[in-house]
């Protein structure tokens, strides 16, 4: 995704803006809630990364990201 090219290339601002649209249009998404909370977590914005792990988790508690996401929550 764009997104995701955007946080490769180092554009944490970019992605995160990219991620927030993505989850807005798309609120049921896991992965872009997942995404989400490792753009935040990465620029240090752990509140609102907490709260996109918990969401990535709601909507897909057994998915491919939970175990590093339940790990990430018992950070917050």
């Amino acid at each position: 995704s764009a997104a995701m090219a955007k946080l490769q290339k180092g554009d944490l601002d970019g992605a995160t803006a990219a991620l927030k649209k993505l989850t807005k249009d798309y609120p049921n998404f896991a992965d872009g809630h997942y995404a989400l909370a490792r753009a935040f977590a990465l620029g240090d914005e752990g509140g609102k990364a907490c709260k996109s792990f918990d969401r990535y988790l709601e909507l897909a508690p057994n998915g491919k990201h939970a175990a590093e996401a339940k790990a990430n929550l018992n950070n917050c």
